[in-house]
């Protein structure tokens, strides 16, 4: 992934090189957003959603990480039940039972890993052993 933005600043250089009418629109307009008001939160945003679109381009496969978080109230109650309120981890306890206000719902694939989040990649974690779980520990 380095080599696409060693890549893209090899482009950006070149195209600065030629004469205004034939350069690159967007690159003039990402220069200006690179050079003046670089903190301004427009500029910010520009840049990172133009080298975002740009970088999907160049790898239209990659996966995107799920941008939902958290499990929904609904799914929440789908792998409580699933689960029958008991903790999948058993890290700090032995498959305790959890009360419906004292459980998490926690990805087994973690969520900064790629894991998605759904029913069939979330479990019952007693609130012991999730945090003890950390991103590493996956239960199948």
């Amino acid at each position: 992934m380095a080599n696409w933005f060693i890549a893209f600043e090899v482009l950006r250089r070149a195209d600065e090189e030629l004469p205004v009418e034939d350069r690159d629109p967007e690159l003039i307009t990402y220069h200006e957003k690179t050079s003046h008001s670089t903190d301004a939160k427009d500029s910010l945003e520009w840049r990172h959603d133009f080298l975002l679109r740009k970088f999907l381009e160049a790898y239209p496969d990659i996966e995107l990480k799920d941008d939902q978080r958290l499990f929904t109230h609904d799914q929440r109650m789908a792998i409580y039940r699933r689960d029958k309120g008991m903790c999948q981890l058993n890290i700090k306890c032995d498959g305790a039972k959890c009360d419906w206000d004292n459980w998490e719902a926690d990805h087994i694939k973690p969520w900064a890993k790629g894991g998605r989040t759904t029913v069939i990649n979330g479990q019952v974690a007693c609130l012991a052993c999730n945090p003890s779980k950390g991103d590493t520990h996956v239960v199948i």
